[in-house]
């Protein structure tokens, strides 16, 4: 009887260490992850502070709210500008526990500024959007297919371009090979990572925690808990039967997914995948090292692609 009741209470006790992986790692938050820390010179963070005081009054133009409904039946919140009839479609796709306002700053300065249509997206567990658990891509993935082809019925003459930072970065390079209408004609991936496995193996590292221990943690907290396997997809392996064209953007100095990410994906994938470098930024922060290289990179591509 005794040995029964040490089975249940270590039971118990991993369940209870898997659950706590699950709160930190999945488990949606209102609050920036704490889990790693993004760097800003002096004067990429006075720039970030008047990009967004620029914003406050572009997000006072027209709007649409926008409710869909996902593949597992969450509703999904975006917040669409309607700027030009004739301009593509740009959708915004944020990074892991940010937001539709704070992230991505630079691409939708770019956006309001050249009057490109603008659909800015919260990802499922995120601000409106329902759902408990971040998958890192595995969810979102067909979450960021649903939205493409919602707004593909809506305004069929449109170019359609996907846009995402980070784990948005992922979730549109793991979407690229799904059925996506025929509206969509180019994907723009910022600082993504190839899979969720990379962005663990990566924090375990940093941390020095045993790597075949945490990630077992990891997979089984994610799996048993969150129900969702993070070793099922990877943006490579999508990329590869892609027909989009695609621009990959990182920098050098991304502290939290290397540039190896984007150079790895890029080598390794067809001839429609181009890599853009920059150096001087930490994760996500390319925009504020070289604004006007940036958007010169962005509207190149926008222009290529929409002929």
């Amino acid at each position: 009887m005794i040995g029964v009741y040490i089975i249940i209470g270590l039971f118990i006790v991993g369940y209870f260490i898997l659950y706590m992986v699950y709160r930190i790692a999945f488990l949606r938050s209102e609050k920036p992850s704490s889990l790693f820390t993004i760097k800003f010179t002096s004067e990429q963070e006075k720039k970030k502070n008047i990009i967004l005081k620029e914003l406050v009054g572009y997000y006072k133009k027209p709007s649409e709210e926008i409710f869909i409904d996902s593949f597992d039946d969450l509703k999904l919140y975006g917040k669409y500008y309607h700027l030009d009839d004739k301009s593509p479609i740009v959708i915004c796709f944020h990074g892991y526990k940010g937001n539709m306002y704070d992230n991505q700053i630079g691409i939708k300065k770019i956006c309001f500024e050249n009057n490109f249509n603008l659909l800015m997206v919260n990802h499922r567990s995120h601000g409106k959007s329902e759902g408990k658990s971040i998958s890192f891509g595995i969810n979102e993935r067909r979450d960021v297919q649903f939205w493409a082809n919602y707004m593909a019925k809506r305004f069929p003459k449109n170019k359609i371009i996907l846009v995402g930072t980070s784990m948005g970065g992922a979730s549109v390079l793991m979407a690229s090979d799904l059925a996506l209408p025929n509206n969509v004609c180019g994907i723009i991936a910022d600082c993504p990572f190839n899979s969720p496995l990379d962005v663990v193996r990566g924090y375990l590292t940093k941390k020095k925690i045993p790597l075949n221990l945490g990630l077992n943690i990891v997979c089984m907290s994610a799996l048993l808990v969150g129900r969702f396997n993070i070793k099922s997809h990877d943006s490579l392996s999508s990329v590869k039967k892609s027909k989009v064209d695609i621009l990959l953007i990182h920098s050098e100095e991304d502290n939290v997914v290397p540039c190896d990410c984007s150079k790895n994906i890029h080598d390794k994938s067809r001839n429609n995948t181009t890599l853009e470098i920059f150096t001087g930024a930490d994760h996500g922060v390319s925009y504020l090292s070289d604004s006007e290289r940036y958007t010169k990179i962005f509207l190149n591509f926008v222009k290529r692609v929409i002929k």
